[in-house]
């Protein structure tokens, strides 16, 4: 006869769906188990479940005080606790915010921007040295170290030969094309974060859905979100390429605009000495939309393709061209670039429609014939391109004005924002700044400058105005481009200089007077 017929209860009643065994059977099980135990045995037992139950209170008390303390020091009052309902630390603070901020989006997952702060390196980057101590030799030296190499274009190409291979089973149709944007041999600040090499695989739509979807029927092409496709596509190329080639994944970017991973490729393939980071997406425009409008620019200029290798190179080493964080991307440093040799003081450059004329007319070329957007051959020919970069400094720290103008290399003309691109309210706080506008001449429907914060627009303003300081005070090239380390602390001398780098009050308000640079007789421009 069993326990539980002794003790007059039926198995169901005992074990029944959501029913717990009652308190006798529990006690009787523990002496059964405990009987055979002599005295010492029996004493460390009870020792031992006395320490466990003291170490789980102790646990459980120091989780809830420190879950009150992180609410209470962001100024957010603590949840009630609820036995039938808790919540874990991230999942209560990020609720909180986002019932407490109405601009915040539904999700769970929205959260504050973290202030980046120092961390020890492993492999620190030191600045560039130089051999001359002259502002225009040095500016000089650092375009023919930082200029795209042969050997370096050749290698891009056969790791995009290599790429397409390894791609070949899972994407029989694809090309792959690689571009390099500036000498691949160099480490350089930021190199991961930011690199140098694009990788782009080119796949046709229908054929893409077939691989991925099982999908040939031309109605289901509406039915089917692109992005998602396109970001499943790339995983599955990164998980070919980390398994098969022993690649390394090292960051997504799945939120921006053109989603990409960052991998490197090890050296065990024979193409370059030290692994390299590189940027892999699928059917992504930017990479080529950037290489074409650079090869356009040097045709028509050379000291064009210079000095966007100087402002991109600028950028990258002080931290203000990683997307990820808020940051213009190194394209639209190259448009800003291109707009500001469009209506400079020596206007180097005409519209992108009739640079685009013009290149086809002439080849391959210098565009050198008498057209409209030539107002001062005499000084365009001789001015450096060290000077041109003062030049692009202080026209973006002291003359553009970043919350009623926008960057349009289309129009090729200064004028305030009276249609396209509609404004974009950036929250700060209780109030609302106007972020900037950037235009991509392919599509001008897309703001490449739509990701920027309030945090990263005033971080632009302060190395703007530090670059603009140090060209007027004749500082080197070497301390101009000294790679940027976050603060060690969030302390107030951060947002003190992020608030002095902002514009004044007025500039918000009120355009200021442009002098003339240019001729344009486009509606609404504010050249003469």
């Amino acid at each position: 006869m069993s326990i539980s017929s002794k003790l007059g209860f039926s198995q169901k009643e005992i074990f029944g769906k959501g029913k717990t065994p009652p308190t006798v059977v529990v006690l009787t099980a523990i002496c059964c188990a405990l009987l055979p135990l002599d005295t010492s045995q029996l004493l460390l037992t009870v020792c031992g479940a006395v320490v466990y139950a003291l170490v789980e209170a102790a646990t459980k008390r120091s989780k809830i005080s420190s879950c009150r303390t992180f609410s209470t020091s962001r100024g957010e009052k603590p949840l009630r606790q609820d036995s039938s309902r808790v919540l874990s630390v991230h999942t209560c603070d990020a609720w909180m915010k986002s019932a407490k901020n109405p601009r915040c989006e539904t999700s769970l997952n929205c959260a504050r921007p973290k202030t980046e702060t120092r961390k020890p390196s492993s492999m620190p980057v030191a600045p560039p040295t130089f051999v001359s101590d002259e502002w225009d030799m040095q500016v000089s030296e650092l375009l023919r170290q930082i200029s795209p190499k042969p050997h370096g274009d050749r290698a891009v190409q056969e790791l995009a030969h290599f790429v397409q291979r390894t791609l070949r089973s899972v994407l029989p149709e694809a090309e792959v094309v690689g571009f390099a944007n500036a000498d691949i041999s160099r480490r350089t600040a930021f190199g991961v974060a930011v690199p140098e090499v694009d990788i782009v695989v080119n796949v046709k739509q229908k054929a893409l859905m077939e691989r991925m979807c099982g999908l040939a029927q031309r109605d289901s092409v509406r039915t089917v979100d692109m992005t998602k496709l396109q970001k499943a596509a790339i995983r599955l190329c990164t998980e070919r390429l980390v398994s098969n080639s022993g690649f390394k994944f090292r960051r997504s970017a799945f939120r921006s605009q053109e989603p990409k991973v960052t991998l490197l490729v090890p050296t065990s393939l024979g193409l370059f000495e030290e692994a390299l980071p590189i940027d892999f997406s699928v059917n992504t425009n930017t990479p080529g939309h950037n290489a074409t409008l650079i090869a356009e620019c040097a045709r028509a200029d050379p000291r064009a393709r210079d000095l966007i290798l100087l402002v991109r190179r600028w950028a990258k080493d002080r931290g203000v061209c990683h997307a990820a964080k808020g940051h213009l991307s190194p394209y639209a440093w190259t448009l800003l670039t291109i707009y500001f040799l469009q209506v400079g003081l020596h206007a180097l450059l005409p519209t992108y429609e009739q640079l685009r004329s013009s290149c086809g007319r002439v080849g391959s070329g210098q565009i050198r014939s008498k057209t409209s957007f030539e107002r001062n051959p005499p000084c365009d020919l001789t001015t450096p391109v060290s000077k041109l970069f003062k030049e692009f400094v202080a026209f973006y720290c002291k003359e553009f004005d970043w919350y009623m103008e926008s960057v349009s290399i289309r129009r090729g003309c200064r004028e305030w924002r009276n249609g396209g691109l509609p404004n974009r309210a950036m929250p700060d706080g209780e109030d609302s700044v106007v972020g900037p506008i950037v235009e991509d001449p392919f599509d001008v429907t897309r703001n490449h400058s739509s990701n920027m914060t309030p945090t990263s627009l005033a971080r632009l303003r302060q190395e703007l105005m530090r670059a603009h300081e140090y060209c007027c005070q004749g500082v080197s090239l070497t301390d101009l481009l000294l790679p940027w380390v976050p603060p060690e602390h969030d302390g107030t001398e951060t947002k003190t200089e992020e608030v002095a780098a902002q514009a004044p009050s007025s500039v918000q308000t009120r355009p200021r007077y442009v002098p003339p640079m240019a001729r344009c007789g486009v509606t609404g421009c504010r050249t003469r």
